[in-house]
């Protein structure tokens, strides 16, 4: 499981509970987590059940946050990740890999938040918008 922990900050005074709690775990912890709640279930071969009814594409968009990434590498063509800072991004390294390696039918897509983007940032900045769905 990965897990970006945002400790208290002069932005975010008690820092984000539930990351907070989760680095106050120690080895052999356990927690209780539920599975994926949806409405969506992709059967493969373009083929998907949505709200119990199949539905036929040939393209999909999904949109996730934070560690919902993982499942969407599995299926997606254009991925865009959005995040305040650089450090913020979860397998930044990996997903360059990834995307190196599998470009044939994976685009990545970065954009960040802050108010302080480094001056060397070559990707898109702000929220997401229309432009880099396209």
């Amino acid at each position: 499981m990965l897990v970006k922990i945002y400790y208290p900050s002069q932005q975010s005074p008690l820092g984000r509970r539930m990351t907070v709690g989760f680095s106050e775990l120690t080895i052999n912890d356990t927690i209780k987590i539920k599975v994926p709640i949806g409405h969506f279930i992709w059967l493969g071969d373009g083929m998907a059940l949505l709200h119990n009814e199949k539905q036929h594409g040939r393209q999909i968009g999904m949109i996730c946050a934070g560690s919902g990434i993982t499942p969407i590498l599995q299926t997606c063509g254009l991925f865009v990740d959005i995040n305040r800072d650089v450090e913020d991004i979860p397998c930044k390294d990996e997903l360059d890999e990834f995307a190196k390696e599998y470009s044939a039918r994976l685009s990545l897509h970065y954009s960040l938040t802050s108010k302080s983007i480094p001056m060397d940032w070559s990707h898109s900045v702000g929220r997401l918008d229309m432009k880099m769905m396209i």
